[in-house]
């Protein structure tokens, strides 16, 4: 068995012990569920219920387009053109 491979076999197992390791030590605690509230004896009041209006919705402005400015980026491999319009590539 050469270095290497002892290497990967010790890393490997170490790995796992500190998993399984760290599992044991904090093992997941279960969620905690809020205890019930108890039982009152009168029902409970009846809360006036309000209208609710939907508010008008205004239409956006107009938007101007305003110059767009491109970089170019060319390599032998690549030639990429970027744009401030749009975020595109």
């Amino acid at each position: 068995m050469n270095n290497d491979n002892r290497n990967l076999i010790l890393a490997l197992a170490l790995m796992t012990a500190v998993w399984f390791g760290f599992s044991f030590l904090f093992p997941a605690q279960p969620p905690q569920n809020p205890a019930p509230a108890p039982a009152a004896a009168a029902p409970p009041a009846v809360q006036p219920t309000i209208a609710v209006v939907p508010a008008e919705a205004s239409p956006l402005p107009a938007t101007t387009m305003t110059a767009t400015r491109e970089v170019v980026v060319e390599t032998g491999v690549y030639r990429a053109v970027l744009s401030t319009a749009g975020a595109r590539l």
